[in-house]
Formats: structure tokens, C-alpha cells, sequence
């Protein structure tokens, strides 16, 4: 699969990258047209080519304020990295965890990784401030993730302004069967536990 038309403009400071050749691919480009227009603007990529998944996203990651990023990446995901399609380890098309963050060399602040276990970053992540320089949410289960692409328009809202501690409380009420196996991650690579307060 070639790489679809961008959404939105280079210097939004909120992005979605989709690495991905299947049957969500559709779905995932509608959520993203859908943020793009309710946010005032996002970058919204899709590609299924290795190299030009990573340039893209060192092109955009290059060009923004990484203290106020914002980015999702969607993709299938395991121990070797990210990949269009679930792949083995010795495939072509697998982006490992090391060139991933590569990609990414001025980090962002916010990472939400969604695809299968994508948790398995912070095993190659270290220190997680190379990529991420406050919060990553990963996952820990192979299950469809592209229903909850679109709560990433929560994490970059201005309109309300949702805070760290509100955030997994509104994900958990709006989506807790996937909710339940996403993780937020600190520069310290430990675990973040829910926060007692919750959101009305």
C-alpha cells in the first residue's frame, strides 16, 4: 500500500500517524478527517511503506514545538516494533522500537501508541524521554484498537481542557473493555496507577 494524502497542516503541533495496509485503514482516515475539522487542526498521515512512514514523521516531528506535541500512532504492534500488518520479527516492514524513536528526535510530550502490545516500546525505551518527554499511554492486548483512535481528540482539546488526572477517568467511562488494557507510562518508565479523583 502507498502512502495516502496528508490531513491537515505540517505544523499542527497534533498529529496521527497510521502505519497500516488493512481493512481499519478507512475507518482510522475518517477519525482523523473527523479531529482535524472538530480540533481546528491536526497532521493526519497514513502509510504503509516503511520509509515513508519514518520520514514523514521525522519531517513533522522536526518542525514543532516538542513541549506542547501531541501525537498518536496506530499500528500493529509487539516485541520487535510496529508493522502494516501483524508480521515476524525478521519482516521488511517492521519498524523497530529503536527506529521509531529515532523518527522522533525531538520527542513529544504526549505519545499514545494504539496496536496490540504496544507496551512492549518501554523494553527498548530507555530512558522513555527519548521519544516521550511526559506521558505515554501504551496497550497491553492484540484486539481491534481503531474504535479508540478517536478519543485522542479528548488528549488534545481545547475545548474543555481535559488534565492528566481527568483524562483515563473519561477514557474509562467512554470506552472500558479498551480502556482497561491502555497504560500511562512516565519518563521513568514505571507504570502510572489510576488516580483516585474522577471526572463528573
Amino acid at each position: 500500500m502507498s502512502s495516502q494524502p496528508p490531513v491537515g497542516k505540517l505544523c499542527s503541533q497534533a498529529a496521527v500517524f497510521v502505519y497500516k495496509d488493512d481493512a481499519s485503514v478507512p475507518f482510522a482516515e475518517a477519525d482523523i478527517r473527523t479531529m482535524n475539522k472538530s480540533e481546528g487542526g491536526i497532521r493526519g498521515e497514513i502509510h504503509g511503506d516503511k520509509q515513508a512512514f519514518l520520514g514523514a514523521l521525522r519531517t513533522w516531528n522536526s518542525g514543532i514545538d516538542p513541549r506542547n506535541a501531541f501525537l498518536c500512532i496506530y499500528s500493529h504492534a509487539g516485541a520487535p516494533g510496529i508493522a502494516p500488518i501483524p508480521a515476524l520479527p525478521d519482516d521488511p516492514r517492521v519498524i523497530s522500537w529503536t527506529q521509531l524513536a529515532d523518527a522522533l528526535p525531538q520527542g513529544v510530550q504526549y505519545l499514545w501508541l494504539l496496536g496490540c502490545k504496544t507496551e512492549e516500546s518501554i523494553n527498548s525505551w530507555k530512558p522513555l524521554g527519548g521519544p516521550v518527554r511526559h506521558l505515554l499511554l501504551a496497550t497491553d492486548f492484540s484486539t481491534p484498537w481503531e474504535p479508540f483512535l478517536k478519543f485522542f481528540a479528548h488528549e488534545i482539546s481545547t475545548s474543555p481542557i481535559i488534565y492528566d488526572n481527568e483524562m483515563r477517568a473519561l477514557l474509562t467511562r467512554e470506552s472500558p473493555e479498551l480502556a482497561s488494557h491502555t497504560k500511562y507510562f512516565g519518563p521513568d518508565l514505571q507504570s502510572i496507577p489510576e488516580p483516585p479523583d474522577k471526572i463528573g
